[in-house]
């Protein structure tokens, strides 16, 4: 296990550590001091929009 501290607005942020527990896909617009960046409000809404989607 690692421990990399993280200060940025990152959903994977937590108490100034990053919580990512498994490697992924680098996103689309990386941030410049993280590959995995996700801002915490764009992915709040994307959660949030993903549970209104209607399940066939």
């Amino acid at each position: 296990m690692m421990n990399i501290n993280c200060s940025l607005n990152c959903f994977f942020q937590n108490d100034g550590k990053c919580t990512l527990t498994h490697i992924r896909t680098a996103s689309s617009t990386p941030h410049p001091e993280c590959l995995h960046y996700i801002d915490k409000a764009t992915a709040y809404a994307m959660t949030v929009q993903q549970a209104y989607i209607p399940k066939q």
